[in-house]
């Protein structure tokens, strides 16, 4: 597949462009991929985006396996 991307004035990718051909073989091999992510409400669109913020501040996230620990640890202390 021949991508081309766009980028902004930093060098983030914000867009990309597949040809044509390609993108007519995508909507033959998954029908509805044109209105794939219109029917997301709102109020989740805005989850993903405030929790991708948090992608880029150090100590916002941690690994799975601790999340997971942690959650674990407390779960033992209520018991």
């Amino acid at each position: 597949m021949a991508l081309q991307y766009i980028s902004d004035n930093v060098g983030n990718k914000t867009a990309v462009i597949i040809p044509i051909e390609e993108w007519n073989q995508l909507k033959e091999r998954y029908p509805g991929i044109e209105s794939f992510g219109e029917d997301i409400p709102q109020w989740q669109k805005d989850i993903v985006r405030y929790r991708r913020t948090l992608i880029n501040e150090p100590g916002q996230l941690i690994p799975l396996d601790e999340f997971l620990r942690e959650m674990q640890q407390e779960a033992d202390e209520e018991i």
